[in-house]
């Protein structure tokens, strides 16, 4: 996703499913049921180990402590929100406000929420339809809002910091 200008920073998030990687044997990458930006193909390895970082710190930091809504790494921000197998990540670069990173997360679990109500729900509710489909439809409701994510991502991003 291309900002429209040089000061709004580049928003990165990712739907992750639990269930799918129970063991070292299982494929990281289906355990990814959705990731944006979506523009590097080619770099398959590089997002297989961002979304390892943050997903096993937030499992750690869950075991022992409790369930966290945000955790700072090295490489940034990242808003998380929960959803019984499921976990909703946004992240963003350090720089950027905590209050706008819990919003911009807030926004797109709302725009899920609406169209699929929760996703352990909705999965639930698609027993009888193939993961693959339910994937493929998660992404297609997720690409049809990038537009609308990316516009809220730069209001937010343009609020003044009180």
């Amino acid at each position: 996703m291309s900002s429209h200008s040089s000061d709004i920073p580049l928003l990165l998030f990712f739907i992750y499913d639990f269930e799918k990687s129970k063991s070292e044997s299982d494929d990281p990458l289906e355990s990814i049921l959705y990731f944006h930006p979506n523009s590097e193909p080619g770099n398959i390895e590089r997002r297989i180990s961002v979304v390892g970082q943050i997903v096993g710190t937030a499992l750690c930091v869950k075991q022992l402590l409790s369930i966290p809504k945000l955790i700072t790494l090295e490489r940034g921000k990242f808003a998380l929100s929960w959803s019984g197998r499921f976990i909703l990540v946004v992240g963003s670069p350090q720089s950027v406000s905590t209050h706008i990173i819990h919003n911009q997360r807030d926004f797109i679990h709302r725009l899920l929420s609406a169209k699929f109500g929760e996703l352990s729900d909705y999965f639930e509710a698609s027993t009888g339809v193939a993961y693959e489909d339910f994937r493929e439809h998660i992404q297609h409701f997720c690409d049809s809002q990038l537009l609308t994510i990316s516009k809220k991502w730069a209001e937010l991003s343009s609020q003044p910091i009180l």
